[in-house]
């Protein structure tokens, strides 16, 4: 039995929506997981938006946090949220105020079984 594990990830894309001060924005994002005794998952996720600046240069103008702590056992899960976005001043960022958000949850998961039945 391991007593810590640790993920990575590394995500690039594209968004749409209408809090993004273009018609397309891009973004990074990271990802870190530390899971300890196979139950506690702590995780932490970075991800930042960018709009184009200058010809082949990009601008960020917002970065988004989420740390969180899950305990699981089997389909159960309890777990903490926080999350948070604040905005990068440059001359050409848009006018954006920092948000956040916390959250508690309970989470009930049916097992996973081969469809169809054997």
């Amino acid at each position: 039995m391991n007593w810590l594990a640790f993920a990575f990830a590394l995500e690039l894309g594209a968004i749409r929506g209408s809090d993004i001060p273009v018609d397309l924005s891009s973004y990074v994002q990271m990802e870190s997981t530390a899971i300890v005794l196979n139950h506690l998952e702590i995780t932490g996720i970075f991800r930042s938006y960018q709009i184009p600046a200058f010809d082949i240069y990009w601008a960020p103008y917002r970065i988004d946090y989420t740390i969180s702590a899950t305990i699981r056992f089997d389909g159960l899960s309890l777990g903490i949220e926080h999350l948070c976005y604040h905005p990068v001043k440059t001359s050409r960022s848009p006018a954006i105020s920092s948000v956040w958000g916390e959250s508690i949850f309970i989470r009930i998961v049916s097992p996973i079984q081969s469809f169809p039945p054997q």
